[in-house]
């Protein structure tokens, strides 16, 4: 939600403040505007938030803020920390989303993501 939040930031709204999502035409928006609003409304639409399938609707969204920013955000904004060598990669909630045993804690923008997740963004060392 946090990415479809930041891209709605961006994008032509209607008279009530809504995300533009009928009316659309060459007068009130850009070719870009039109093409964010389209990946926007994909993911969007989608029901899941984009948790059906991660990878791509982070792509997307990622690369859609750029395109219409100007500005990265996600892992090309800031490197994002490895996961160690041997380390699991399934109930990363587990240890990190209270911070057992010294693991750096999910930082808030985490909350309510699932372990699954975890490597669309954190890559293995």
């Amino acid at each position: 939600k946090g990415l479809l939040a930041l891209l709605a930031k961006e994008l032509p709204k209607d008279a009530q403040g809504n995300v533009l999502s009928s009316g659309i035409t060459t007068t009130n928006t850009t070719e870009a505007n039109r093409k964010a609003l389209w990946n926007y409304w994909i993911v969007a639409n989608d029901g899941s938030y984009g948790i059906h399938n991660t990878s791509f609707a982070v792509q997307v969204l990622q690369t859609t803020i750029k395109e219409l920013t100007g500005k990265a955000v996600g892992a090309e904004a800031k490197a994002m920390p490895k996961i160690p060598a041997g380390h699991a990669t399934s109930n990363c909630n587990v240890c990190h989303e209270p911070g057992l045993a010294g693991a750096p804690k999910w930082p808030a923008d985490h909350a309510g993501r699932t372990p699954e997740t975890c490597t669309t963004c954190h890559q293995k060392a």
